[in-house]
């Protein structure tokens, strides 16, 4: 019988797979040529992808073991708000003025140019500036919870038992102070993310999630209250990025320690420019994402974001593991137009926009078959949930993983006005449709609200600007080639 020849096609899409393949080793590439910057760019990016997704795996378990454990103790109405603090946390983000994304930005350039002395400057000046918004937030929560009396949120939530009434105030104190120390204690891994060592830090939150676990079960089985369990939750992560900071800033790298002689108005200013920018994007994005469960809970009842938020967390998976896969190219991107490598940035964003969308739609179908049987398994058949919700929720989470893949880009590259219009008019139309939606679908129009709005004002517009972004950075990176920073 004669030799089989090998189909060249077959054997190109090997060759290519083996290529990529090859970039997951711990040892790094020779920079000093183009080809091996794009190869430790993709090495780094595979590392913290692979170690992100590590982290978000014990994420999404603790989150399927947690839930049915605090539905069960909790019951619908203090469910609801610790459903609703949850979601607020990752909304609040912005809680930092937007300084840590301000920080990936300005280290990842710096880093990107070797200038060792210009990130000094940025870590020193954005420690220091983290620490005094902390001390402020602090302050402000102190006024707002002393100020508002307990019936005043009891009524927000539309609470009608007495023990949900009474725990709703502490647990908002627990969440405050949560989120006021959170915003200094975030700033290495912010560093670590623009150093394209997100590695290090998703291996932190590897610990976190699992302590993080473990406190909740054990908040349940002693039956310690809702306080405890919105501690339980959010002390975890604080507990890790203390860690990681005592270990990065006084022993792996130790000369980018945070000190005041670093300090740099310049820096600071600079910081603090590019900040305000990623803080009025983040506000506005805090509007869209947090408002379902507060329009839901204010308008429907707090019993019934149990109904949203159960499959939106299931849903959420599919933006996890995109933005989980993408989430790198941030830095990557900033590192590689400072080094003026522009075809890097031009195949790697059609290669995430083609991957970001066939991975949503396809997890999307997937979960529109097999969705009412993994919620009923997971929380029993008690809680019903409409199809409409399903297919809501799917046809957002396809979006916003297309949004994910093209906002990287748009943050390597420092394009932030256009994210910043978006983001309000988005904001302002989220606000003006989601409460009537609400009221005529259900919880099924909190997500359809979303995905109409995000459509047609961002993803549509940004597909048509795309060109010419991508002209803009081709400029910017020109001028970085020559030794102008931009």
């Amino acid at each position: 019988m004669a030799d089989r020849v090998p189909d060249p096609a077959t054997a190109g899409f090997v060759d290519r797979w083996v290529d990529r393949l090859r970039v997951l080793r711990l040892r790094p590439f020779d920079e000093t040529t183009a080809e091996g910057r794009a190869q430790e760019r993709h090495r780094r990016a595979a590392l913290s992808a692979l170690a992100a997704a590590l982290s978000k795996a014990l994420s999404v378990l603790a989150t399927l073991v947690s839930i049915p454990l605090a539905l069960a103790y909790l019951g619908d109405e203090r469910f609801g708000i610790w459903s609703t603090l949850s979601a607020l946390v990752l909304a609040l983000q912005f809680a930092d003025l937007g300084l840590g994304n301000g920080v990936v930005n300005v280290v990842s350039t710096a880093f990107g140019a070797r200038d060792t002395a210009a990130l000094k400057r940025y870590v020193s000046s954005a420690a220091y500036t983290l620490l005094a918004v902390c001390v402020v937030l602090g302050l402000m929560g102190l006024v707002l919870l002393t100020a508002v009396p307990e019936t005043a949120w009891a009524q927000l939530f539309k609470l009608k038992g007495a023990q949900a009434q009474a725990e709703v105030l502490p647990a908002l104190a627990v969440f405050a102070a949560c989120v006021a120390l959170a915003v200094p204690l975030g700033l290495v891994q912010r560093v670590q993310i623009a150093m394209q060592r997100g590695f290090i830090a998703s291996l932190w939150q590897c610990g976190a999630n699992l302590l993080s676990l473990l406190a909740i079960w054990q908040a349940t089985v002693w039956q310690l209250g809702l306080p405890w369990l919105v501690l339980a939750l959010l002390a975890a992560p604080l507990l890790s990025a203390l860690g990681n900071a005592l270990v990065f800033f006084w022993r792996s790298d130790r000369e980018l320690k945070p000190a005041w002689q670093h300090v740099d108005r310049a820096a600071t200013a600079l910081l603090l420019r590019t900040g305000a920018s990623y803080f009025v994007i983040q506000v506005a994005v805090a509007v869209v994402f947090a408002s379902d469960s507060l329009f839901i809970a204010h308008l429907l009842g707090a019993s019934e974001v149990a109904r949203y938020a159960v499959p939106e967390k299931l849903f959420g998976i599919i933006s996890l593991a995109v933005a989980t896969a993408v989430g790198p190219l941030w830095p990557a991107y900033g590192e590689a137009i400072a080094r003026g490598d522009l075809d890097w940035v031009r195949q790697t964003l059609k290669r995430s926009l083609l991957m970001a969308a066939m991975f949503s739609a396809g997890a999307t179908g997937l979960l529109l078959l097999i969705g009412p049987w993994l919620i009923g398994w997971w929380v029993g058949t008690a809680l019903q949930v409409p199809a409409s919700l399903l297919l809501a929720l799917g046809v957002w989470k396809t979006f916003e993983g297309v949004g994910f893949a093209l906002a990287m880009f748009l943050n390597g590259g420092g394009l932030l006005r256009y994210q910043v219009i978006t983001a309000w008019l988005m904001a302002a139309g989220v606000l003006a449709f989601k409460p009537w939606l609400v009221l005529q679908l259900g919880v099924t129009g909190a997500p359809l609200a979303t995905a109409l709005v995000y459509g047609v004002v961002t993803l549509l517009p940004l597909w048509w600007m795309l060109p010419r972004f991508m002209r803009q950075v081709r400029s910017r990176g020109a001028s970085s080639a020559s030794g102008v920073l931009a």
